[in-house]
């Protein structure tokens, strides 16, 4: 069976933001829970969080769906300020996801939400998760197809 349109969008979100990655930024990881160790931030982690779907309106019934999925991108950076320490990751995934229709699977895709928040476990570091939400479109009966 062929992967859903999801599956690969979150494909083509990891392969972009892994492509010639400037100098400082780390590789994407696709959906790692163990956690991380000092030595290994920073880090971006990109998780699925939440589709919502509604039949399209264009006529009284339609074969579409429009689908809006949201991405959230975890960013763990140890440094002061955390703003200095993040502000170059985000700023990368800002110029790769933003306005870009991810190999054309995508209609659009842009930032929604990002929240920063302290965490002080065994080490001190700053955790930033910012959520782009994409908007594309698949066949009502098969969500591995758009047409």
């Amino acid at each position: 069976m062929s992967p859903t349109v999801r599956n690969r969008i979150m494909d083509g979100i990891l392969a972009a933001l892994n492509a010639a990655t400037p100098s400082g930024v780390p590789q994407t990881l696709d959906g790692r829970t163990e956690p991380f160790q000092a030595a290994e931030l920073p880090s971006i982690v990109l998780f699925e969080l939440r589709e919502e779907d509604q039949p399209q309106k264009d006529s009284r019934w339609s074969p579409f769906l429009d689908r809006t999925f949201t991405v959230r991108l975890e960013v763990r950076v140890i440094g002061q300020p955390a703003r200095t320490a993040a502000d170059p990751i985000l700023a990368w995934i800002g110029q790769v996801l933003g306005g870009s229709q991810i190999g054309g699977l995508a209609i659009q895709c842009h930032e929604v939400l990002t929240e920063w928040q302290r965490v002080t476990e065994d080490y001190p570091y700053t955790l930033v998760q910012t959520d782009y939400r994409i908007s594309y479109v698949t066949l009502m009966t098969d969500p591995t197809r758009q047409q």
